[in-house]
């Protein structure tokens, strides 16, 4: 069991300025041990926010966050990149 909470999740989201969503934080309990074990000298909480950027996209036409997935990513010989559903800008995500 990794010992962090679904607090935890949510202070470092709201640090770094990302909006989660209960699926959000249950990802990132779900990847934590992992993650923590491909890197025994990171910090919890720095864990936390790579397993979030590694999820949750901002646009940076106008800040709304988008989750990361299959689904929603699109990928051509530019790249990688997301639509955003608010402002409908595209950015690259890698």
């Amino acid at each position: 069991m990794n010992g962090i909470t679904n607090v935890d999740v949510i202070n470092v989201a709201n640090d770094i300025g990302i909006d989660v969503t209960d699926d959000h934080i249950s990802e990132v309990l779900r990847r934590f041990d992992s993650e923590a074990n491909n890197d025994p000298t990171a910090t919890w909480d720095l864990i936390v926010e790579n397993i979030l950027y590694s999820i949750i996209a901002n646009c940076l036409n106008c800040g709304h966050s988008q989750t990361l997935s299959e689904e929603n990513v699109k990928i051509d010989n530019l790249g990688r990149h997301l639509i955003c559903e608010q402002c409908e800008s595209s950015f690259d995500v890698d």
